[in-house]
């Protein structure tokens, strides 16, 4: 019997094409790209199988990981649906939907034929037409250490110095104050060192920083009675296993000096630890490379360590029409899909992507402290307990090769510093968690100079003077609140931030700020709002967590009665306000709805809450239609203050509020100056 050169009814040769009678589905996935999606039944696909070459491919390839890795997910495959998956230059994947009404999550796996066997390039298709379908990628190695992926990183790194134009050390700003040297001894011990006392005529030396979850293990730490010491030497078996994994891949790639927190600043000193973040930005940009500690949790973990099992490939022999074939095999193995999305779209991933393993096996990139760390070091090189990645300013790199033809991170771009593009960044940097919320200004600090140097205005403690209407009407989300003691959003004392300032919201896991003006075209700033100077008057244009909290702000502004603390209903983050409006000889009351920054506890009746407070008109938005009159409304934009209890004359944020024109409450704004805190 022979194989039939008609299309397979089951895969479609898994070759996509857009007809009114095909079956083939299109989306943007959420890596951004177009995927295409075919379903199938797996009692139909073992039917096929037995005339068709990839069907038999395939279902030999589910049941592999029906007995291997997914062997407690794929019970009852036969009756099991799913679907085919194709991406242009990605190898070919296969979910297999979890039985319905048991809430059995989806499975995803990925078919490949081994680049060096029969493909041409890495993400090219193979030589033989026969093996098209699935695309070529790289087996993943059991074991990493500094040896067998040396050649590998080496590539990546000379690949990028060679091609990536933004990729080269920054080369403005200053040394780090001290660093840590490497180079080889007999005791293997290494030394502080102070770079004012280093010969660098030559310019700055070749560094590496490396990025670590601390955790709540102890672990050496630079103090202000160790200083002296540590400069004679630290023993390298004093070291916790992360730090000497990192000395042992710079010594392999020949650096002679690394930067790691714990050691290179004083510990035990507020003054050093101030100074010292300022200069993140230098500390990174200037560094050579990164190395990321992804996988750890703690100091104590090794990444130069035996892979998990979970990713291993398992080898399919190709069949022909059931006949088994001396040809190159293809390799199936879980799909890689969900950790990359942790570095092609980190913002749809940070909190949870898929069922959440990915996050878990990579607990660095939820921390704040390392979102400018990778933000602005030239490359980090990423220790993902799956596999190995590097992320630079202009790509992608992966062991397995499946993000090797994503650009970078936007968030990375250097090339767009833009007053629209910080939004981006404080919405994606807002997401992660921070040990002491009190640090939320400095840990974005480095990322902030950098856009500094693109602007030159004037950076109020996250926001930006030149952009102060769109900046000030920052919004968050308001998910997963547990309880009233434990809120979705709280605001932080005024001595760490100012209430006009996001950086003043503390958010539960999985919320974050947003900017509903950034991505609105239609919004303009009100003629009348304008942003005057800070209290007291200031010549420095950067403040980050100290320097002055006040800000002078005018505009119109029209007086309100806000009722706050009416809902019994703790996830409510609704108040309500009233306006009484003289219009002509009438009064018009107008009650709306205004969204609050921090849900009310109070529990009395609506009417026992009543307290002044005054509407600031920042801006205009037309994003609603107005369904009478078939016409776009126009919205006001506006925020909600009330006045400070503390500091008399002072107005301190509580809400914002978007409004239609037409309900005519602009009939009683009035221009004022204001002190906002």
């Amino acid at each position: 019997m022979q194989p039939s050169l008609t299309t397979c009814p089951v895969c479609l040769d898994l070759k996509p094409v857009h007809s009114p009678t095909t079956s083939w589905q299109f989306k943007v996935a959420d890596n951004l790209l177009i995927e295409c999606t075919l379903p199938f039944t797996f009692s139909i696909l073992e039917i096929s199988a037995q005339r068709c070459d990839i069907c038999s491919a395939i279902k030999n390839g589910i049941e592999n990981m029906s007995r291997g890795v997914f062997c407690d997910k794929l019970q009852g495959l036969s009756k099991r649906e799913g679907c085919f998956i194709v991406q242009n230059d990605h190898p070919f994947e296969v979910e297999v939907f979890g039985e319905v009404g048991n809430g059995e999550k989806s499975v995803r796996m990925q078919f490949y034929v081994k680049e060096d066997s029969v493909c041409s390039d890495v993400g090219s298709r193979s030589s033989d037409p026969k093996w098209d379908a699935f695309g070529c990628a790289r087996n993943i190695a059991p074991l990493v250490s500094p040896k067998s992926h040396l050649p590998l990183i080496r590539s990546w790194i000379t690949h990028c110095l060679r091609t990536h134009s933004s990729c080269g050390r920054s080369h403005h700003g200053v040394m780090p104050t001290r660093l840590l040297d490497i180079r080889p001894r007999p005791d293997l011990s290494i030394i502080l060192v102070k770079t004012k006392q280093m010969n660098i005529s030559a310019g700055i030396p070749l560094y590496a920083t490396l990025s670590h979850c601390w955790g709540e293990l102890q672990f050496i730490k630079t103090t202000s009675s160790k200083v002296s010491s540590f400069q004679n030497g630290i023993p390298f078996n004093a070291l916790p296993r992360t730090f000497q994994d990192a000395i042992s891949i710079a010594r392999e790639l020949d650096i002679k000096y690394i930067w790691i927190d714990s050691l290179c600043i004083i510990q035990d000193s507020p003054k050093d630890w101030r100074h010292e973040s300022g200069l993140m930005a230098s500390v990174y940009s200037n560094s050579y490379l990164n190395i990321a500690a992804t996988g750890s949790s703690d100091g104590s973990q090794s990444f130069l360590s035996s892979r998990n099992l979970t990713h291993n490939s398992i080898p399919i022999p190709p069949t022909s029409l059931g006949e088994v074939r001396d040809e190159v095999a293809i390799f199936v193995r879980p799909s890689l899909s969900g950790v990359h999305m942790l570095y092609s779209t980190p913002s749809k991933t940070v909190n949870g992507a898929g069922d959440g393993t990915e996050t878990a096996e990579a607990p660095l990139l939820s921390r704040a402290w390392v979102f400018q760390e990778r933000h602005l070091a030239p490359r980090t090189l990423h220790f993902h307990p799956s596999e190995l990645v590097m992320e630079c300013r202009s790509g992608l790199r992966c062991e397995c090769s499946g993000l090797d033809f994503f650009t970078s991170n936007p968030l990375r771009n250097f090339d767009d510093l833009s007053y629209t593009s910080w939004f981006g960044v404080v919405e994606a940097f807002s997401r992660l968690r921070l040990t002491y919320p009190s640090d939320r200004l400095e840990a974005l600090a480095g990322v902030a100079k950098e856009f500094w140097e693109s602007q030159r205005g004037a950076y109020l403690k996250g926001v930006w003077g030149g952009d102060a209407a769109r900046g000030l009407l920052w919004n968050v989300t308001r998910y997963n609140q547990r309880s009233p003691e434990y809120p979705a959003t709280r605001r932080q004392g005024k001595e760490v931030a100012p209430t006009w300032s996001w950086a003043s919201m503390v958010l539960a896991e999985g919320n974050k700020v947003f900017f509903p003006a950034g991505d609105d075209e239609s919004f303009a700033s009100d003629e009348q709002f304008e942003f005057l100077d800070t209290d007291p008057p200031s010549e420095q244009s950067l403040h980050f967590g100290t320097g002055p909290g006040a800000i002078w702000v005018k505009g119109s502004a029209v007086n309100a009665i806000a009722c706050v603390g009416g809902c019994v209903d703790e996830q409510k983050h609704d108040a309500v306000l009233i306006f009484e409006i003289e219009f002509d000889d009438m009064v018009i009351i107008t009650t709306v709805k205004a969204e609050m920054d921090v849900p009310p506890r109070i529990t009395r009746p609506l009417e026992e809450t009543a307290e002044d407070a005054s509407c600031l008109l920042v801006g205009r938005s037309m994003v609603d239609k107005n369904w009478e009159s078939n016409q776009l409304a126009t919205y006001l934009c506006m925020l909600v203050l009330q006045p400070c209890s503390d500091i008399r004359g002072a107005w301190e944020r509580i809400g914002v509020l978007d409004i239609r024109e037409d309900l005519g409450i602009h009939q009683g704004l009035k221009v004022k100056k204001l002190k906002l805190i």
